[in-house]
């Protein structure tokens, strides 16, 4: 049961870069906040009028929201004449 933090401080001097990489991802909290936030997104997708979508165009909905919303991609909606 040793914080693996501790051990890093205790061995910089052996391994400088590792320690201070270590430092940087342990740092990281666990959280299920982002997975919680997409089936929150897909909750919101799939209401009473898209109850009939197909699995693969709810997946295609919901990671077009979730990356629209961050900026990651832009959707561009073509009208079909």
């Amino acid at each position: 049961m040793d914080n693996p933090l501790e051990r890093w401080a205790e061995n910089t001097h052996r391994f400088p870069r590792l320690a201070k990489l270590s430092r940087s991802y342990l740092a990281i909290p666990a959280t299920s906040t982002p997975s919680e936030r997409v089936f929150s997104l897909a909750g919101n997708t799939v209401t009473r009028q898209r109850s009939s979508l197909l699995p693969s165009h709810v997946d295609a909905l919901v990671f077009l929201n979730a990356n629209q919303k961050s900026g990651k991609v832009d959707v561009i909606v073509e009208d079909s004449e």
